[in-house]
C-alpha cells in the first residue's frame, strides 16, 4: 500500500461505522465532505498526484442520474405540448412518470387496452363511435336520454344503476371519482368488474376479464 511504502509501521484498519453516531473519524469525514461540496477543496500541492493532475473520473451513478434527469425534463416538455396533456393531466397529474407503468404491471393486454380507452375517451361507446362515423347517433342506446359518454356510462346511465351500486359498495365515495377509478389499483380492479358485468362492450372489445386476486 502507498502508506506502507513510506512508513513500514503504517497500519490500516477498516470497520463499519454507523453514520452520524458521534464517532470522531466519521464526523470529521462528514465535515470534510460538506466543505468539499461548498467548493472548499484542498490545495493542489497537498493532493496525491493522481488527484492533482487531469480531470477526475466521472461517477457512473452520477452520470446515469444526470442523464435520467435530462431525459425526464425533455419528456415533460414534450408531454406539455401534447394535445392529450390537458385531459390526461386531470386524471393523472403525475404524468409523465412511472406511475402508469406500475399501475398496469399486473394487467393483461386486454385489460390495459380497456383502461387506456377509458382514460382517453376512445372507448367504443356511442359518443366516440359517432365521432368517428361508426354509429348513427351519439345517444345512449339503453336510455336514449343523453350521449353515451364515459361519464354517462360510469356515473349517470339509469340502466346500470345496480351495477354502479356494486361499485359503490366496493369503493365508497371514491366510486364517484374518475381520477380514482382510472388511477388506482383498486379503482381499476372495480372498473374491470363493472365493464365485465355490463357486457356493453363485449361485441366490440370481447370479454374483459377481471383482475385475479
Amino acid at each position: 500500500m502507498w502508506g506502507q511504502a513510506h512508513d513500514p509501521a503504517f497500519r490500516l484498519e477498516i470497520g463499519w461505522v454507523r453514520g452520524h453516531n458521534g464517532t470522531e473519524g466519521n464526523e470529521r469525514v462528514d465535515g470534510e465532505a460538506k466543505e468539499a461540496a461548498k467548493g472548499r477543496t484542498s490545495l493542489a500541492c497537498n493532493l496525491p498526484c493522481f488527484l492533482a493532475t487531469g480531470a477526475l473520473p466521472l461517477s457512473t451513478a452520477a452520470a446515469r442520474q444526470a442523464s435520467n434527469s435530462l431525459m425526464h425534463a425533455l419528456w415533460r416538455k414534450e408531454w406539455a405540448g401534447s394535445p392529450w396533456h390537458p385531459r390526461l393531466s386531470q386524471i393523472d397529474p403525475s404524468m409523465p412518470s412511472n406511475g402508469f407503468r406500475k399501475l398496469v404491471s399486473e394487467l393483461s393486454r386486454a385489460q390495459t387496452s380497456i383502461l387506456i380507452q377509458f382514460r382517453t375517451g376512445h372507448v367504443p361507446l356511442s359518443k366516440h363511435l359517432f365521432r368517428i362515423n361508426k354509429a348513427s347517433s351519439p345517444a345512449c342506446p339503453s336510455c336514449q336520454q343523453d350521449e353515451e359518454s364515459v361519464h354517462h356510462f360510469l356515473f349517470d346511465g339509469p340502466t346500470w344503476r345496480h351495477d354502479r351500486w356494486l361499485m359503490g359498495q366496493a369503493l365508497g365515495s371514491k366510486a364517484k371519482s374518475a381520477d380514482y377509478i382510472f388511477g388506482s389499483q383498486k379503482g381499476v380492479a372495480e372498473l374491470l368488474k363493472f365493464v365485465g358485468r355490463m357486457g356493453r362492450l363485449k361485441r366490440i372489445a370481447g370479454d374483459v376479464p377481471p383482475l385475479t386476486s
